[in-house]
C-alpha cells in the first residue's frame, strides 16, 4: 500500500475515532445535565405539592403528579441516557509499543527476501498499521452507535418532560372530579 494514502488512512480514522469519542462524552454529558434538572424540577415539584396539601389540594395533586413524572423521566434518563455502552478502544498502547519490533521484524524478512532474489514480501508493518485503521474505524463506529442511543434518550425524555403541564392538568382535573363527586 501506498505510504502517502496509508498516512491518510491513519489520520482520518484517528480523527474520526477522536470526533466520534468526542460526540460520545456530549452526549452523556447532557444525560448527566437532563438528569439533575429533572430531579431538581421533580423535587421542587413535590416541595409544593406537599406545602400546598392543606391550603390548595387541587394545585397540590397537580404538581405532585408532576413531580411523579419527571422523577420517572429522571429514572427513565438514569437507567437509559447514563449507563455505560460497551466500546473499543481506538487507541492500542499495547501494539503501538510492539511497533518497533514488527518494523525490525520486517527489515529482516525484506532483506532475507531480497537477498534470495525473491520479490519484496508484503509489508508487516503496513499490514499492521491497516490493521490499526480498522481497529479506529471500528471504535469509531461504536462510539457514533453510543452516542446516537445517548441522544435519543436526551431527546425523548426532553419531549415527554413537555407534556408535565398535560400530566399535572389531568390530576388536577381528576382530583377536582373526585373532590366534587364526594362533595354531592
Amino acid at each position: 500500500m501506498n505510504e502517502v494514502v496509508l498516512g491518510l488512512a491513519e489520520r482520518h480514522s484517528q480523527a474520526v475515532a477522536q470526533f466520534s469519542l468526542a460526540g460520545l462524552e456530549d452526549a452523556r454529558k447532557r444525560a448527566h445535565t437532563l438528569l439533575v434538572l429533572l430531579m431538581a424540577g421533580g423535587s421542587a415539584l413535590a416541595g409544593v405539592g406537599l406545602a400546598r396539601w392543606a391550603s390548595a389540594p387541587t394545585l397540590a395533586v397537580a404538581a405532585l403528579a408532576g413531580a411523579v413524572w419527571w422523577f420517572a423521566l429522571a429514572a427513565y434518563v438514569a437507567w437509559r441516557g447514563n449507563t455505560t455502552a460497551e466500546v473499543r478502544a481506538w487507541a492500542t498502547p499495547d501494539v503501538l509499543a510492539e511497533h518497533d519490533k514488527w518494523a525490525g521484524y520486517v527489515r529482516q524478512a525484506q532483506a532475507e527476501a531480497l537477498a534470495r532474489g525473491e520479490p519484496d514480501p508484503a509489508s508487516a508493518e503496513a499490514e499492521l498499521r491497516c490493521e490499526l485503521v480498522r481497529n479506529c474505524n471500528l471504535a469509531a463506529a461504536g462510539y457514533r452507535e453510543a452516542s446516537l442511543a445517548a441522544f435519543s434518550v436526551v431527546d425523548r425524555a426532553y419531549r415527554w418532560a413537555a407534556l408535565a403541564p398535560v400530566i399535572a392538568l389531568a390530576a388536577a382535573a381528576c382530583w377536582a372530579a373526585v373532590a366534587a363527586c364526594l362533595a354531592a
